[in-house]
């Protein structure tokens, strides 16, 4: 397999360790621009979105501090550059892609509106993005069974006749008796 020579354009999010100091921080990103930049490619954005909680627990973590970088570069810089995250105890999670233009394009507007929502000065009372969720996941939040403003449940009964019932047969959990079942069993005559 021929390897790529050229300089190819990649999109890494680095989640870092939540309880690194902001210098801490600033210390390994200036780091890797100046790994980046060693091995010939170059860091083309640089978006620090801050805290976030993650979906699911990480290396023992429930949130990180995320960053994403765009980079322009040879093939050898990307790898160097995950052998660094992966040898570093505080990056907890990263993932490298390559992007062609048209990706380029899409993955510059989706971050300049995050970032322009991380800017935004929030409404009193309004939770800020660091709580992890969206503002629809937000919205659609609801307990079980609360009532809809029309006064039906969200989700109704089923009717009793689609119900299932246990068969007179079943072994429930907390039953006494012990049901005969008519296959496999010999009735023996004394």
């Amino acid at each position: 397999m021929k390897r790529e020579t050229a300089n190819t354009t990649y999109e890494t999010i680095c989640i870092l360790n939540p309880n690194l100091s902001a210098e801490a921080v600033e210390e390994k990103i200036n780091g890797w621009k100046t790994l980046i930049g060693d091995l010939g490619g170059e860091v083309t954005r640089l978006s620090r979105w801050g805290k976030k909680n993650l979906a699911y627990e990480v290396k023992r973590f429930h949130q990180g501090t995320f960053i994403l970088l765009h980079l322009q570069g040879p093939v050898q810089m990307k790898d160097e550059l995950e052998r660094q995250f992966r040898i570093s105890e505080d990056v907890i999670k990263f993932q490298t892609v390559k992007l062609n233009p048209v990706q380029l394009k899409i993955s510059q507007n989706a971050a300049e509106k995050i970032e322009a929502m991380a800017r935004t000065p929030q409404k009193p009372g309004a939770e800020s993005l660091d709580s992890g969720e969206t503002p629809l996941e937000e919205q659609s939040r609801e307990e079980p069974g609360d009532v809809e403003p029309d006064g039906e449940a969200e989700h109704p009964e089923k009717p009793a006749d689609e119900r299932i019932e246990p068969d007179a047969g079943m072994d429930l959990p907390g039953s006494d008796e012990t049901p005969e079942s008519p296959v496999g069993t010999k009735e023996t005559e004394s």
